[in-house]
């Protein structure tokens, strides 16, 4: 099994106080680079099973990206599988 993450986003809508993102610098994965990114990942090796973490501030706010990323597999890689990982703090929004 391949282990890939995929970074969302800085934003977060909690800002925790330990928090260690710097939310001066702002990153947005853009649909280009989702696309990049996701053709690396199933291209990779030897095709056997790939596992994706979706990682960000909070990586839900990008979630039409993470719908658009697993209908891209789906479509594109009927035949890998795959399984997708993120956090659960907006998980009755998905």
């Amino acid at each position: 099994m391949y282990n890939f993450t995929l970074y969302m986003t800085t934003d977060c809508n909690f800002k925790c106080q330990y928090c260690y993102e710097d939310y001066h610098n702002h990153y947005q994965l853009n649909e280009k680079t989702l696309v990049d990114s996701l053709e690396f990942m199933m291209n990779y090796g030897d095709r056997g099973k790939v596992l994706i973490d979706f990682l960000g501030g909070e990586p839900l706010l990008k979630k039409e990206l993470i719908y658009q990323a697993v209908a891209y597999i789906k479509d594109n890689y009927p035949e890998r599988e795959s399984v997708t990982c993120m956090s659960m703090a907006w998980i009755t929004s998905v």
